[in-house]
């Protein structure tokens, strides 16, 4: 009796010793002006291909969110199946210590079927957590959309396959013997998959966190740009200036501590040596996350500082739409759409073109004096609805109205005084930029994170 018990303790021994490695958390003169309410092919086909464009990227837009909501629904499918595996696993373990108490008490019989059916429910629970533990693995690594995901998913596939095979095996182990077999060679699958998982979890984070240093240098090149910009404005912006320095900072110490990481890792891969490198990479997560917060925070300032004003270079265009009023000055060539507005045009230089198409009541302010006079270069327009394109070397154009949508190119500035638009200009775009990169790059980092935990 006592050689028997020492027997079945071994075999329990063993299995413990599986258990022990699976994961706790798994903008004009009326003689010089032309005014018509003919369509212009140009600006319609324009519009037209705007119009086009725009349908285009809210596509792509949408597409890019569903992608999105369809891996985070696996990932949350995957997490509640790992969860149930654990409680099962939980109640299983339990179940067996109580046994096993048993046992060394001498109250039960280690071969008896109750002791048996014990060991092997536990195994099978032990052995269903493995197999979702690397299913769950295998969903972050889809959704990291890594480089070398194929390859990392066919070991994983291997792995599971393995384990299932072993699941099967035991259903038909009636001894302790054969119980204990199973229990070997689920400890040799799963410490092999554990290597290949830790490894397959450092590269994930290795090849998102060079893609997010390989953003920050163009990120960091164009906040500085803006900063030159709105320095030779005038405008103090010390405050953007020192968020940047802090941002710098954070980009230094993530390549500090993922270059200590793959020190450690390519010495050796024991798990000392793993966990250290995993405590590195979590480090360089935090830090990346922190340096995201920061950019947010400088996109959000920057915005602040050219929501009243914006200069324009000739180099890119502006796009703005909303209510309010929007005053465009300089040489300029403007595209506005709206459905009730009022309209000030000012021709400075005498060589402005108007073109309007749809509804509008138009009213010469000047209208009793002599023809000729500068002051009489001044058309205004109640009641605008429809398509405007006003051009000319030296234009003041405000527009005044609800359902504003405007486009400026040229050289000059734009001044929104009331209202709320919605600025789409080079910084607007640096901060949508800036939001995607965060949401690939975070949320994936984050289930990676959440991975190199779990092991």
């Amino acid at each position: 009796m006592k050689l028997n018990t020492k027997k079945i303790l071994s075999c329990l021994t063993v299995i413990l010793l599986i258990i022990s490695t699976i994961p706790v958390t798994v903008s004009a003169s009326e003689d010089r002006v032309r005014d018509t309410d003919d369509k212009r092919p140009e600006i319609t086909k324009n519009k037209s291909l705007n119009e086009s464009e725009k349908e285009k990227q809210e596509e792509k837009l949408e597409e890019s969110e569903e992608k999105i909501e369809r891996k985070q629904e696996r990932v949350e499918e995957k997490k509640k199946q790992l969860e149930n595996a654990r409680n099962n696993y939980a109640k299983a373990k339990s179940n067996f210590h109580a046994i096993n108490k048993k046992v060394s008490g001498n109250k039960l019989n280690p071969n008896s079927k109750k002791v048996i059916n014990a060991t092997k429910n536990y195994l099978n629970s032990t052995l269903a957590y493995m197999i979702k533990h690397l299913e769950n693995k295998k969903t972050n690594i889809n959704s990291s959309d890594a480089n070398f995901t194929n390859k990392s998913l066919e070991d994983l596939n291997e792995y599971i396959n393995e384990l299932k095979q072993k699941r099967t095996e035991l259903k038909s182990a009636e001894t302790r013997e054969r119980i204990s077999e199973t229990s070997d060679e689920t400890r040799e699958i799963w410490r092999d998959a554990q290597t290949n998982s830790n490894s397959i979890a450092i590269k994930t984070v290795n090849e998102r966190i060079n893609e997010h240093l390989e953003k920050s240098k163009s990120i960091s090149l164009r906040i500085e740009k803006e900063i030159k910009q709105l320095e030779s404005e005038g405008k103090n912006v010390s405050d953007v200036e020192e968020l940047l320095n802090g941002y710098k900072e954070k980009i230094s110490n993530i390549k500090e501590y993922q270059n200590d990481a793959g020190k450690i890792y390519s010495k050796t891969t024991n798990k000392k040596s793993i966990k250290e490198a995993k405590l590195k990479l979590q480090k360089a997560i935090r830090e990346l996350k922190e340096g995201n917060n920061i950019l947010k925070e400088i996109f959000k300032q920057i915005k602040d500082y050219r929501n009243d004003s914006i200069k324009l270079d000739d180099k890119e265009d502006i796009n703005a739409s909303g209510n309010g009023t929007a005053v465009l000055s300089g040489s300029l060539d403007i595209n506005i759409s709206t459905t009730d507005a009022k309209m000030v045009i000012k021709d400075f230089s005498g060589d402005a073109k108007v073109n309007i198409t749809g509804n509008y009541s138009k009213v010469n302010r000047n209208e009793n004096k002599p023809e000729g006079l500068e002051d009489n270069r001044a058309l205004v327009y109640h009641g605008l609805s429809g398509n405007i394109n006003v051009s000319g070397s030296s234009l003041n154009v405000m527009v005044n109205g609800e359902n504003i949508e405007l486009n400026a190119d040229g050289v000059g500035s734009i001044v929104f005084s009331e209202g709320d638009f919605d600025i789409d200009n080079s910084s607007k775009k640096l901060e949508a930029d800036l939001d995607e990169d965060i949401e690939n790059t975070t949320s994936n980092n984050t289930s990676v994170s959440t991975t190199m935990r779990d092991e």
